[in-house]
């Protein structure tokens, strides 16, 4: 069974060296560990290059952020894999990872499966902090196009979850690449979430996304992505390319779909703010998720693409 892990660099060379000492020794000698370097300025390129491992495939290219980067590596560099890990540049990953995965993997049989885990949140000399949140899926379609239980740090697929998630390309914006995924695979597969930490996950300046510990530290982090990064009307565009990729079979996708509208409109916000059903979990995000939405459309802003750049 080949293993390719993917990952996806960009000034890397603080963190890259530890990562890649924590990924290596996993991999037999038929695996890969595939990079795409999203143009990097410091080096990480020259680095890899100088490893000499030629389970190492470095490929290079204009700078597309984590979503496009990974989502270009997903379709263009996994035909021979069976299974495939994505990778951080800037984490450690624990000795066992890899095999902890794929016997997880393996006991669905021919399912398609996705696999994640939880975390050990670091600060930047992986000093630990804390576990991230333990989820229990599965969960409805409401909640999985609100609130992202997969860390694609710690994300493994099989073969048939690969083939489910290439055979339907995203026909819109795709905010976070372990977002679209976890939606694609839901849909008609299965994923498993191990409540064990399987990895070292750095907290710092750099991140393109982090966690913080504690819910008051969660919801603060919340609403400065609101501010910063527009996130109501990123995760309004990525429920509206779902749907145009995979149209609604039920009464509940309809009714979720109608939720969402043609926008994330201040009417259609106050709206969906007051959705029946649960939006997103545990208890106390969907007041802050309620919240946002409210807050959203008072300040009717515009809506706008999901950042795919750094």
């Amino acid at each position: 069974m080949t293993v390719v892990v993917l990952m996806s660099t960009y000034d890397g060379m603080r963190f890259l060296p530890e990562q890649i000492a924590s990924i290596l020794p996993q991999l037999g000698p038929a695996d890969r560990l595939v990079v795409r370097d999203d143009g990097s300025r410091d080096g990480s390129p020259d680095y890899l290059e100088s490893l000499g491992d030629p389970r190492i495939t470095l490929r290079q290219g204009r700078n597309l952020g984590p979503a496009g980067s990974f989502m270009t590596l997903l379709f263009d560099e996994t035909d021979d894999a069976e299974t495939v890990f994505f990778a951080d540049q800037d984490d450690v990953w624990f000795p066992d990872k890899i095999a902890r995965a794929r016997r997880a993997l393996a006991s669905a049989g021919d399912e398609a499966v996705l696999y994640c885990s939880r975390a050990t949140l670091t600060d930047a000399t992986l000093r630990p902090l804390g576990a991230s949140l333990d989820w229990s899926p599965p969960y409805p379609l409401n909640q999985r196009l609100v609130c992202n239980i997969v860390t694609g740090c710690t994300a493994a697929m099989n073969r048939r979850a690969l083939e489910a998630v290439k055979a339907t390309p995203p026909v819109g914006p795709v905010y976070l690449h372990d977002w679209w995924i976890y939606l694609a695979i839901a849909r008609e597969g299965r994923v498993i979430f191990d409540s064990e930490p399987t990895m070292l996950y750095r907290q710092h300046g750099g991140n393109s996304v982090g966690m913080r510990l504690g819910f008051a530290a969660r919801m603060l982090n919340g609403f400065r992505q609101l501010e910063r990064k527009h996130w109501m009307s990123a995760v309004w565009e990525q429920a509206r390319t779902y749907f145009a990729t995979f149209p609604p079979v039920s009464a509940h996708e309809l009714e979720v779909m109608r939720c969402f509208g043609a926008g994330a409109s201040p009417r259609t916000l106050f709206s969906a703010s007051m959705f029946p059903g649960r939006w997103t979990m545990p208890g106390g995000h969907e007041i802050l998720f309620r919240c946002a939405l409210l807050y959203e459309a008072l300040r009717n802003r515009p809506v706008i693409q999901p950042p795919l750049a750094r």
